[in-house]
């Protein structure tokens, strides 16, 4: 059970930064203006997946060393 918890904790994590960072690009593709909200869509979902990558790759080990896994 332990370790199912660890893992729910670091995937969080991971889910939380990438969407943190895919809510910068939006916020910042509205104040440009000069996008369309289909453009801002189809980013926002490249930028998602591309965050969540690093983020995994970026994270998991620190989170590792810090549950003890």
């Amino acid at each position: 059970m332990a370790r199912a918890y660890r893992t729910l904790v670091m995937l969080g994590s991971c889910l939380a930064s990438a969407t943190a960072i895919t809510a910068l690009f939006i916020a910042a593709a509205t104040l440009v203006g000069a996008y369309t909200w289909l453009d801002i869509a189809i980013g926002s979902i490249w930028f998602f997946t591309i965050s969540f990558i690093v983020s995994l790759l970026l994270l998991l080990p620190r989170l590792k060393r810090m549950l003890g896994c």
